[in-house]
């Protein structure tokens, strides 16, 4: 919530778990964070995305997936590395 305030809204949060609605519209950025926790993204609507690393490096292009999910899938992502 720190990183990117702006795109994130806390819908349900306690001891155990945090859901964040999470909206970045076509062209918008957020800084270079981290991800402590493992999470689960649940697909309402895709579009693809860049993750790049704190030197600028390609961590995930979407665009190379060969398949894109479906709205209503879910997808595992596990805690994205810290930057230096």
């Amino acid at each position: 919530m720190t990183a990117a305030p702006g795109h994130h809204a806390v819908l349900l949060e306690n001891e155990t778990v945090r859901v964040l609605d999470t909206r970045l519209r076509p062209g918008e950025r957020t800084p270079v964070h981290t991800h402590r926790w493992p999470s689960v993204l649940c697909v309402v609507s895709w579009s693809d995305f860049v993750r790049y690393d704190a030197a600028g490096q390609v961590l995930v292009d979407s665009r190379t997936f060969a398949e894109k999910p479906a709205v209503g899938s879910a997808i595992w992502s596990g805690p994205l590395p810290r930057v230096s």
